[in-house]
């Protein structure tokens, strides 16, 4: 390979780790980080080279030395193998800390096969658990914390002009003389606009739309979109807030629908997945969006599939946004009790949740509610104002419901409050993540007082099972729904995925995938 072909930096999105007990599809989703890390240093002048371990071989399946995690992707070996030899640069996205295990493989690997290379670390595992990875492998020159677009052009100047000056680069963490060092934390971006789009095509995102992997499975060409950063609120379960800071910032509405016009006009895009922690904080700017759309004649299926502090849409609102073809509404209140509400900092009302919902279905739209079970302080009188909740839900016609166990992780309030009291130790932490999932029975590790991680699992199965008795006892004919749905080969309730579950689990490993 000639110098001027071989890349600069190689960045690395790695395989896809899931508990082989965790009743979920495989989850792996376009690396919107990666996307816009190749984009940021190629409008740079950088040559760069994208690796997704998971999308290059999502059809492969192996497990983990202890027998209790698939990983899906390529291997490790191969990995290493489709590096340029003599590439300056080699970026990794470590997102998540139950992956941890594979992470450190993985740079052993890097680190034996490219001893010449610099490694550069980022994202939220990266972020919360640099002091471990850099004193333990030599390897790391820096580790970029939180946002990174800017922070990585910086370094691979610094890098490839040999590390002059690291302490002058902001938002980064390395060793010097055997001792960890961390620059100021670095301004947020304020100005979305002069960020370049995500780099989709170095990212292999054809094969994600081929293939119809997305966090919505719909069983259509879906891309992620990313219309704002930050979350200007302070659950106590999410890390948004110490990755972001509290700065919420959207792009202008212009370029949000001249984008997603580029997707279907490149890549022939049937819907659109927004990634936002928080897209409906202004409501002036969603209304604006929802009329852009229309105005314009974009002919696209859209949600927020994280879910979405809607509970404050107006029913005008509601009847623009399914206008302007938004397919469902997921709403996250959480909980039914006032008190955990309050204890997890998510500041809503249930009443008021429960009416939007409501209007919402009035208006034709498909509603989800996300509860989160096992908070460290619910007792049995939460659950029962949970079972209240779902009552309701049920009655005035939501859809689907979601309830996941709560999990404690890594950069947020409640891991924070936990490490104080002692109730959390790093190393035994991030193995009992490993098999410790939203989705996962047996692997369920408890944070609640009074309940055991099988009792939170059991509640809220029996908790689901009796919101699908319910709300199809009182509105049998959304049965056929479930049946077309699934000869259809689209995943919309957690019904269908539960469907989808048991076949893959008789196809030895492997997951259904449209």
């Amino acid at each position: 390979m000639s110098e001027e072909s071989r890349p600069q930096i190689v960045l690395i999105r790695p395989p896809l780790c899931i508990a082989k007990s965790t009743i979920a599809l495989r989850d792996g989703l376009p690396s919107l980080s990666l996307a816009f890390l190749s984009a940021a240093a190629k409008g740079a002048g950088y040559r760069v080279r994208v690796i997704d371990a998971f999308i290059e071989g999502h059809d492969q399946v192996r497990s983990d030395s202890d027998g209790v995690v698939n990983i899906f992707g390529i291997s490790i070996d191969e990995i290493v193998r489709r590096i340029p030899k003599g590439t300056p640069v080699i970026g990794l996205s470590l997102m998540y800390t139950h992956e941890n295990f594979l992470y450190r493989e993985l740079i052993t690997a890097i680190s034996r096969a490219h001893p010449e290379s610099a490694v550069l670390i980022g994202g939220e595992h990266a972020t919360f658990f640099c002091a471990d990875l850099l004193s333990e492998f030599p390897s790391i020159k820096a580790a970029c914390i939180g946002e990174g677009d800017d922070t990585l052009v910086d370094l691979l100047g610094n890098v490839l002009s040999g590390f002059p000056v690291l302490a002058d680069i902001a938002g980064i963490a390395y060793m010097r003389q055997g001792q960890l060092c961390t620059t100021p934390r670095r301004d947020r971006i304020r100005d979305l606009t002069r960020l370049p789009l995500p780099d989709w095509d170095a990212c292999g995102i054809e094969r994600y739309l081929d293939n119809h992997i997305s966090l919505a499975l719909l069983g259509k060409r879906v891309i992620p979109v990313l219309a704002s950063r930050g979350c200007p609120y302070r659950c106590t379960f999410c890390s948004n807030e110490r990755f972001w800071g509290g700065t919420w910032c959207a792009r202008p509405i212009d370029q949000v629908v001249s984008e997603i016009e580029e997707y279907i006009e490149k890549y022939r895009v049937e819907a659109v997945d927004f990634y936002d922690p928080s897209l409906v904080v202004n409501k002036q700017w969603i209304r604006d969006f929802a009329s852009e759309l229309i105005r314009r004649k974009v002919r696209v299926s859209w949600e927020m599939p994280i879910g979405t502090r809607a509970e404050s849409f107006s029913r005008d609102i509601l009847r623009l946004l399914k206008e302007s073809g938004l397919s469902r509404l997921n709403y996250a209140p959480e909980s039914g009790s006032e008190k955990v509400i309050r204890a997890i900092k998510k500041n809503l009302d249930p009443v008021q949740i429960l009416r939007s919902m409501r209007e919402a279905v009035l208006e034709g739209l498909f509603v989800r509610a996300h509860l989160i079970m096992g908070t460290p302080d619910q007792d049995y009188g939460d659950v029962f104002r949970d079972f209240v909740f779902i009552s309701k839900s049920a009655l005035i016609g939501v859809h689907d419901i979601s309830i996941f166990p709560f999990v404690v992780f890594p950069g947020t309030e409640a891991y924070e409050d936990m490490k104080k009291t002692g109730l959390i130790d790093s190393e035994a932490f991030r193995r009992t993540l490993k098999t410790n999932s939203t989705s996962n029975p047996k692997g369920s590790y408890t944070w609640n007082r009074r309940f055991s991680g099988s009792m939170v699992y059991r509640i809220s199965i029996l908790l689901m099972l009796y919101f699908y008795f319910l709300q199809y006892s009182l509105r049998p004919w959304r049965v056929f729904g479930i049946i077309s749905n699934i000869i259809r080969k689209r995943s919309v309730t957690s019904v269908d995925r539960f469907v989808y579950y048991l076949l893959s689990r008789k196809r030895a490993l492997r997951t259904f995938v449209d």
